[in-house]
Order: C-alpha cells, then structure tokens, then sequence
C-alpha cells in the first residue's frame, strides 16, 4: 500500500468535510501533532477504540494489495473480530492507499463524536471495573 496515496486521500477528503466526526478527529490531529503522516495518527489514534491495524497486504499476484482492518471483539468500527480482508479484490499501491482511505472515512462518518468521547477502552480485550 502507498502510504503518500493513503495520506492525500484523506487530506482531500478531510479538507472540506464539515461531518462532526471529521471535524472532531481534525481537532484531535491537532492536539497530537506528532503523527508525520494521517496513517501515523490514525494507526496510533484508533488502537485505543479497539482497531488494531489497517494497511493492505501483499497478495500472491505480483504488485498487489489487498486491504485489511484487524480489529479487537469490541471496537469502533463494530467490525468482526481479527483479520478482515476489505475486499475481494486485489489493488496495486496507489489504488489499495485510495481504497482503505475511502473505507477509514465511510466508517468515521457512520459515528458520532460522542463515540469516541464515552469509549471505555478498557472493555476493548474484556477487562471491567
């Protein structure tokens, strides 16, 4: 996956996103400057509302990605537990950046802020109070 491709996508489609999530993640980009890159944030950023890791893998074509979320039981993006292929099919570099781009921005703009306010990150591997 080209992460220069996945950084511009997210930088066109934050630019004039005024969605309350976007809004709220640009002012938490904002806060934790330290992220280089969007991937950067967004890999350190939502570990803790149980995404493990985004990025595509090599498939067994030459010059192919396909896109993944590996995810705890309980997370943001309710999405299944562990390793999910996002797709059946495979991209080269720059189309596999553009696809997990478009896929990160469909799901925060499925949440609300209040999400990521009230996340009780402790519940994300079982433990309670």
């Amino acid at each position: 996956m080209d992460i220069i491709t996945f950084n511009n996508e997210i930088s066109k489609l934050f630019k004039d996103e005024n969605h309350p999530v976007i809004l709220y993640l640009k002012e938490e980009m904002r806060k934790h400057h330290f992220h280089p890159s969007y991937y950067g944030f967004f890999d350190s950023f939502l570990f803790k509302y149980g995404i493990i890791s985004i990025g595509a893998l090599p498939s067994k074509s030459k010059n192919k990605y396909v896109p993944f979320v590996n995810c705890s039981e309980r997370n943001i993006f309710r999405e299944q537990k562990g390793f999910t292929f996002l797709s059946k099919q495979e991209f080269n570099k720059t189309e596999s950046g553009q696809f997990l781009a478009k896929y990160l921005i469909n799901c925060l703009k499925n949440l609300q802020a209040s999400n990521f306010r009230n996340w009780d990150s402790n519940l994300n591997y079982g433990v309670s109070d």
